[in-house]
């Protein structure tokens, strides 16, 4: 008995080591419409769970952008692989590696804005696909702020996670668990 229990935390701990998170930060170069780049951007990615911690600085205003990468907003066919309204899609965005098999083009651009009364920030993606189709999607924060430009531009992401990063909380605490457990299997085993 106490080796199918010793055996059940054993793999219970194995199964719980963490997930680590990965955080990024967003390297903009401005290439349109004279405006001004976004002075700084960054976020957190746990590969499964998602992104936290999305925020872009651009013309001055902050943009939470964490939900709209977790759900993408994706318009036109599906071209591309894993495309949809998901985390997974959102990264592939953020990564600049979508592969859409047939496409005449792919073209990645983040796009700082106007909408009646708000302004907006956006990464974009735009896939075409001949003859006629394509895709387009988009991570995207609107904010009630009068717009001081119209910009434009590319981005590269850097991985700026050292080999220690933090794991996700729960991640811990199912790995406390196990070592506890373990711990309290070998003190049994030693009052006996």
């Amino acid at each position: 008995m106490a080796r199918k229990l010793f055996l059940l935390l054993l793999i219970a701990s194995v199964l719980s080591l963490p997930a680590l998170a990965d955080n990024y930060t967003i390297n903009f170069t401005q290439i349109a419409m004279g405006g001004v780049a976004p002075t700084s951007g960054s976020f957190t990615y746990v590969p499964g769970t998602g992104f936290s911690n999305f925020v872009v600085v651009w013309s001055g205003l902050t943009f939470d952008l964490t939900s709209s990468a977790n759900a993408p907003q994706v318009f036109g066919n599906n071209v591309c692989t894993s495309q949809g309204s998901t985390p997974t899609f959102g990264f592939i965005i953020m990564s600049q590696i979508a592969s859409c098999p047939g496409a005449s083009s792919i073209v990645y651009d983040w796009i700082g804005g106007t909408d009646p009364g708000s302004t907006t920030f956006e990464f974009d993606l735009e896939v075409n696909v001949q003859p006629g189709g394509g895709m387009d999607a988009d991570i995207l924060a609107a904010l009630a702020a009068t717009p001081t430009n119209l910009s434009a531009g590319n981005w590269t992401i850097t991985d700026t996670s050292t080999v220690g990063s933090v794991p996700e909380p729960a991640s811990m605490l199912l790995l406390g668990s196990g070592v506890l457990g373990f711990a309290a299997l070998i003190r049994r085993k030693v009052k006996r």
